[in-house]
């Protein structure tokens, strides 16, 4: 019974305690005191403002390096290494320090190596997703070092030296002038041509000809077939024109109607009509004779335009057949370009891949040359574009300076420069690209080194121009022939260049001049003849001058060479040779003749049997009917004259007898 009791009064106590205290709810509710830093917001944006500075601080130099050598490498097609790599987020800046450039063409050398370049760029533009620098430089430059010569990087470049060095080679080929004008004429011996002539060698022995390679014979076979045809279609045009008997039957008909004896009206109408018959019929002959005698015109003048083709096309035949059978071509500016074409543009073979890279990465017009060059059709009018004001294309160099001092490096030279406006789009920064540097290079014995160039693709037809000069550089061996029987070269030279050029529109412009001193020439020659003669010329020439000139379609430029070799050359040769070369070059065109005369001489024969047959055909038949015409009209005129009279006559008659009725 207590305990009871007492359990009740727990009971009761234990309600009476959880009444009295407040819900869970309520105690959520209640808020919690606000401290000085608000962690929700900072951890977050201390979060989002680490990472990419973590990121900047570990990894950004060591990619952007790695970003350099990349498409570096791919855009020169050999390995590009790059030293070290350090920037500024606060200044917004990098330096990037020894950047060794490989040679395509020989692997084991650099074709430049920067020692250290720095640039600066505006946070405006980057915050736009863009790259301005305002102001960069270059220091300490080294042309062409072999790589086992300097220091080596820290790392070395990830690409394939060979596999890369060859990936040019490999690709479809040079696209521009060297592909196509090395594959065409003067790609033969002019020495070794030579030599074989002096030595007394006939080019035409053992040759027997052929007709079937010569365009002039193919040109006579085609007229002919063309003349064969005609003849048959005529043939059956002529026979369906009217003959001279039906003619002279129309002219019997015309003839017989005697108008003077025509009194009655009926006869005189019947008259009448029987002129314009046979006048309608003659006018209708007289047209399709016409017509026939126009085509038979049109056809004889093909076919002699033909005839006068034929002798242009024999030319090109002898100049094919010399070129088959190597008989040079010996005048002095022909001689020239034959001896130095080839070494010209293996020369400039390398540097068309520069060319080809300019061409790729610059920014391509909407239209073409030809386009733009057309003037609008009237009332189309042109239009213009304008840039924003204040904007900027994705990349823009302002303003670079280059600069660098000789130090200890055989390599090394003394070289400033500027590069200015070095845009991806010039229509936006509205200024063309321009680069201009003097030095030398004392150690490798280059001086007067300077150059300028503008590539201006503000407008919609680009024009790039350059200049570039060098007083003097040292030549190694350089052979203009280098063959199985002759090798003509030099050892070693003192050199003076200059290049000046234009491309625009599809057109290239170019003028190389050089000049050699102190010229160590290499002779060589099986045939004792020619070594005497190029031995003798070789110490007539002093200083060597070759002068070029490329001019055209980028694609298939001409080119054109002078030298004061070729002069002395041709002075060497003599007389003896002329006399040879041109007994040769007779008989070749005695040679072509004697295959064309005959089927020539046939040919014309057929076009002169073909006009007189077909012209002496219609040509009677044109004449007599007109013939009829002019009768037709006599006749009518005649007609009408009695016509006229009969009318009279009948109004007299009925005059008189009303006269009669009436008594007057």
């Amino acid at each position: 019974m207590t305990n009871s009791m007492d359990d009740d009064k727990n009971n009761t106590k234990m309600t009476t305690d959880v009444k009295a205290s407040p819900p869970v709810e309520a105690l959520a509710k209640i808020p919690k005191k606000q401290g000085p830093i608000r962690w929700g917001a900072v951890i977050p944006f201390a979060v989002i403002v680490a990472l990419p500075t973590l990121y900047y601080t570990i990894f950004f130099d060591a990619h952007f390096r790695g970003a350099i050598e990349k498409y570096g490498s791919k855009f020169n097609k050999a390995p590009v290494t790059v030293g070290d790599v350090r920037s500024s987020f606060a200044n917004a800046s990098i330096e990037i320090t020894r950047v060794a450039v490989t040679n395509a063409e020989k692997p084991a050398y650099y074709s430049f190596v920067l020692g250290k370049l720095t640039f600066k760029m505006r946070w405006d533009a980057l915050l736009r997703g863009k790259i301005v620098i305002d102001e960069a430089s270059l220091e300490r430059i080294e042309i062409n070092p072999p790589k086992e010569g300097i220091a080596k990087s820290k790392r070395e470049s990830p690409f394939d030296v060979d596999l890369i060095a060859s990936s040019y080679a490999e690709d479809s080929g040079v696209k521009g002038m060297a592909s196509e004008v090395l594959q065409e004429k003067y790609e033969g011996n002019i020495l070794g041509d030579l030599a074989a002539i002096l030595d007394g060698g006939d080019p035409l022995a053992g040759f027997k000809p052929t007709s079937e390679n010569y365009e002039s014979l193919k040109k006579v076979k085609e007229i002919e077939s063309a003349v064969t045809e005609k003849e048959i279609k005529w043939q059956e045009r002529i026979s369906k024109l009217p003959t001279t008997e039906k003619i002279d039957e129309m002219s019997a008909k015309l003839k017989a109607i005697d108008t003077k004896k025509l009194k009655n009206p009926k006869d005189i109408k019947a008259a009448a009509e029987s002129i314009k018959e046979v006048a309608d019929n003659a006018k209708s002959t007289l047209k399709v004779v016409k017509d026939a005698k126009e085509a038979v015109g049109a056809d004889l003048k093909y076919f002699k335009e033909g005839v006068s083709q034929i002798q242009s096309l024999a030319e090109k035949d002898y100049e094919e057949l010399e070129k088959r059978l190597k008989i040079p071509d010996i005048n002095v500016a022909d001689l020239g370009t034959q001896l130095f074409k080839r070494y010209i543009m293996q020369k400039l073979a390398p540097y068309q891949k520069y060319i080809d890279m300019v061409d790729d990465y610059l920014p391509k017009p909407k239209r073409t040359p030809k386009e733009i060059l057309e003037k609008p059709a009237r009332g189309v009018g042109r239009n213009y574009s304008f840039g924003r004001q204040n904007a900027y294309p994705l990349f823009w160099l302002r303003h670079a300076k280059v600069s660098s001092t000789s130090t200890d490096s055989a390599f090394s030279g003394d070289i400033s420069g500027e590069i200015s406006n070095l845009s991806t789009d010039q229509k936006i920064s509205g200024r063309p690209i321009e680069v201009a540097f003097s030095g030398a290079f004392p150690q490798q014995k280059i001086l007067g080194l300077s150059g300028r160039a503008t590539f201006d693709h503000t407008k919609e037809v680009a024009v790039e121009s350059f200049l570039f000069k060098v007083d003097s550089y040292p030549v190694d061996t350089q052979y203009i022939v280098d063959t199985k029987g002759i090798k003509f070269g030099y050892k070693k030279a003192l050199g003076e260049a200059q290049i000046n050029g234009t491309f625009s529109a599809g057109k290239i412009n170019l003028t190389l001049n050089n000049s050699l001193q102190n010229v160590d020439y290499d002779v060589y020659a099986q045939s004792k003849i020619l070594l005497d003669i190029l031995n003798t010329t070789a110490e007539k020439v002093e200083p060597l001058t070759i002068n070029s000139k490329i001019s055209g379609d980028f694609s298939s430029p001409s080119v054109l060479v002078e030298s004061n070799l070729a002069s002395a050359l041709k002075d060497s040769l003599g007389e003896q040779l002329d006399l040879k070369v041109a007994e040769s070059k007779a008989r070749v065109r005695e040679m072509v003749d004697a295959q064309i005369a005959g089927p020539k001489k046939e040919l014309e024969d057929k076009i002169a049997s073909f006009s007189s047959k077909y012209e002496d055909k219609l040509k009677p038949i044109e004449e007599k009917t007109n013939g009829i015409l002019k009768l037709g009209d006599e006749k009518k005129s005649g007609a009408g004259k009695q016509g006229s009279n009969a009318v009279k006559n009948t109004a007299k008659k009925q005059l008189g007898g009303l006269k009669k009725k009436l008594k007057f």
